[in-house]
């Protein structure tokens, strides 16, 4: 251990990178930190990787592919937590690593490159990113009840995003988003799980029953290319005046209303939460991995009725309310 917990700023920031996800690929963690301005040159970030690995700080380990992957160790979480002020418990720490497969890599990569996105466009924009947790390190718990062969047993779920953002616009307006990261290789009976979860746990979560909130995070849904957009919210849901009619929908292939449709816990029969959930119609955001990467906050996403909107234009539209509903 080094002879005292308070680092240097850049050191600080370098383990606080770090910590979002489980790991971090070198190549990756350097183009961020240089996009901040707390480095110039990769190799300066290298060098600094190197002396907090001596120091304990950090664990490393390569790949078949020779990425050199960075994590924290439980030293290293201890220091941070002085440094920052952030609970040790809040803090990603793996301390190690073993049997992460090469896909699971390429994930947190790609994952990776979104907190770029938002950091460097929160930056340009005047945004603070408040909060950036990625690698699925958040998880929400929610329970229900549920008749199982004549016995009835409770029934315990897990949302858990890929990553989840939290963006302060100013005038006290604090966007929240969870995320999730497709590569394409999944059903879209699996897509429509994720949205069935989301949904089971705004109406059965502690947080929201008891608490009588009814904002809920966006959801970003990042995929491979248009036309798998398409197929995951082909059908256009009949509207009823303000809201939609889930019942008149049955049958939609949308992920979305296939989702809902499927929840337990008697949450389909509960129009007020449904019509709650799906009162704003860009709390379902979906968009294409390499239009995002060009575009940054300008891209055109598509919300769940197939409407454009942009991520600038969500954040900064004064109708839009902070959260979502």
């Amino acid at each position: 251990m080094i002879g005292s917990n308070i680092l240097k700023s850049s050191d600080v920031e370098i383990l606080y990178t770090v910590s979002i996800f489980k790991f971090i690929p070198l190549k990756v963690l350097a183009d961020i930190l240089i996009a901040k301005n707390i480095y110039s040159f990769y190799q300066g970030v290298a060098r600094s990787i190197t002396r907090l690995e001596k120091q304990g700080l950090l664990r490393t380990k390569y790949y078949a592919n020779h990425s050199k992957i960075i994590f924290l160790s439980k030293t290293g979480a201890g220091v941070l937590s002085v440094n920052k002020g952030i609970p040790l418990e809040n803090i990603n720490c793996p301390d190690r690593i073993t049997n992460v497969n090469f896909f699971a890599i390429e994930h947190t990569i790609e994952v990776s490159k979104l907190f770029y996105i938002f950091s460097t466009e929160c930056e340009r924009y005047g945004f603070k990113l408040v909060e950036f947790q990625g690698d699925a390190y958040q998880r929400y718990i929610y329970s229900f009840k549920e008749w199982i062969n004549n016995d009835q047993k409770k029934i315990t779920k897990y949302v858990i995003p890929d990553a989840f953002v939290r963006i302060d616009v100013g005038d006290e307006k604090i966007y929240e988003f969870y995320v999730e990261y497709d590569k394409g290789s999944e059903y879209s009976k699996d897509i429509a799980e994720k949205y069935q979860k989301y949904f089971e746990y705004y109406s059965l979560s502690e947080k929201y029953k008891l608490n009588n909130d009814d904002k809920f995070p966006s959801v970003l849904f990042i995929t491979t290319t248009k036309k798998r957009i398409l197929n995951l919210i082909p059908d256009m849901p009949k509207k009823d005046g303000n809201r939609y009619e889930l019942y008149g929908n049955r049958g939609l292939r949308n992920v979305v209303f296939q989702g809902i449709e499927n929840a337990k816990g008697d949450t389909n029969h509960d129009s007020y939460r449904i019509h709650k959930f799906l009162k704003d119609e860009n709390k379902f955001l979906f968009i294409e991995y390499e239009s995002l990467l060009k575009n940054k906050f300008e891209a055109t996403w598509l919300n769940f009725i197939q409407q454009p909107i942009s991520l600038h234009y969500f954040l900064t539209n004064p109708f839009i309310e902070p959260k979502s509903y």
